[in-house]
């Protein structure tokens, strides 16, 4: 009885190497190990702007990695995002008085971080002025 269960278990294990490998399951979870090559880099577009704000589309491009991507923006203003492309606002800064607001406008460093499915890491930082 024995030697049945471990011929059925022997089977069982090869018939999964076999399909994992066809199917490409095995280089996935190989490749968790290595470090993938792929780069990311984003533009920044202005769209709109008045008085006190400057709204920016941010558009990111991934070369190589494996799919899907995680997308992870921080504006430079303390305020956060995500998605593969984004849309931020830039508002006033200062005290509640008029006579003391400070224009949005001014340089914000901007990083995209970006994650592939096997937690490879990449990110871009860029000077980004709005004005």
């Amino acid at each position: 009885m024995k030697g049945l269960v471990a011929a059925i278990v022997a089977m069982a294990v090869i018939a999964f190497l076999i399909i994992a490998y066809v199917t490409g399951f095995l280089g996935t979870i190989f490749k968790q190990g290595e470090q993938v090559v792929f780069t990311v880099d984003f533009t920044a577009t202005p769209v709109l702007s008045g008085t006190g704000f400057f709204v920016v589309d941010f558009n990111s491009t991934v070369s190589g990695g494996i799919a899907p991507f995680d997308y992870f923006w921080d504006f430079g203003d303390g305020t956060l995002g995500r998605g593969s492309d984004a849309q931020h606002t830039y508002t006033v800064v200062g005290p509640t008085t008029k006579a003391s607001f400070a224009p949005a406008g001014g340089t914000y460093t901007v990083k995209l971080i970006v994650i592939d499915s096997v937690s490879v890491t990449r990110s871009v930082t860029k000077a980004v002025t709005v004005a």
